[in-house]
C-alpha cells in the first residue's frame, strides 16, 4: 500500500509546473537539476529531507559500487531496492518493496522508516492511532505555539512521508515509555 518507489506520491514544483513522482522519480529530477521546491515540505523538514535523499543516495550508490549518480529513475528504483535486499533477514516472508511502502496492515512486516514489530501480540504496545501527518510530526520542541498539530486533515501522501521523515531524523528522546514512533497502520 502507498509504495513510494513505485507510486507517485511527493508532488513536486519544477519548471513545466506541479506534478507528482516516485521516489525514483525524485532523485531523476534532481539529478536533471529540474526541481524547484516541494510543496508539501514544511520549513522545519527541510533539512531531514535533504539529509533523508543525501544519505540514502549515498548508501545506494555505495553498496552498488557506483562513482557517479545515476540519472535515470529505473536505475535509482534498481540500486535502493539493492539495499532492502541485502538488509533483508533470511526466511523474512515479506517481499523487498515492503519496507518503501507508507502502511502495512501487519505489524510484523516493515514499513517505511518502520521496523517490523518481533510479533502481532505487540499490537497493544503501540500508542494511539495518528489521524493527521502533522500529530504525527516531529513538533515536541515547538510546543505547539509556532506550528499547530493536529490540524492538516487536507494531506497527501508526502505529507506523512516528510512527517515520518523529519520524526525518524530530528525527534529525541521523549521520556521513559516513549521508545519510537507509532506505526501509520
Amino acid at each position: 500500500m502507498y509504495n513510494i518507489l513505485t507510486e507517485r506520491l511527493i508532488r513536486m514544483d519544477t519548471p513545466r509546473g506541479c506534478c507528482c513522482a516516485s521516489l525514483p522519480e525524485v532523485y531523476a529530477a534532481l539529478m536533471a537539476d529540474a526541481v524547484d521546491a516541494f510543496p508539501a515540505l514544511r520549513p522545519h523538514q527541510r533539512h531531514a529531507w535533504h539529509a533523508f535523499l543525501v544519505q540514502l543516495g549515498a548508501m545506494a550508490m555505495h553498496h552498488d559500487d557506483l562513482t557517479e549518480p545515476p540519472e535515470d529513475a529505473a536505475e535509482w528504483r534498481r540500486i535502493i531496492r539493492g539495499l532492502t535486499e541485502s538488509q533483508r533477514p533470511k526466511g523474512a516472508c515479506w517481499d523487498v518493496d515492503a519496507p518503501w511502502r507508507l502502511m502495512v496492515e501487519d505489524i510484523t512486516r516493515p514499513a517505511f522508516m518502520q521496523p517490523p514489530a518481533s510479533s502481532a501480540d505487540k499490537l497493544a504496545d503501540y500508542k494511539g492511532q495518528v489521524e493527521t501527518p502533522d500529530e504525527l510530526d516531529m513538533l515536541v520542541t515547538s510546543k505547539n505555539h509556532d506550528l499547530k498539530s493536529a490540524v492538516a486533515v487536507a494531506s497527501g501522501h508526502d505529507d506523512v512521508i516528510f512527517a515520518i521523515v523529519s520524526l525518524q531524523t530530528s525527534e529525541g528522546f521523549s521520556g521513559q515509555g516513549n521508545y519510537g514512533i507509532s506505526r501509520m497502520n
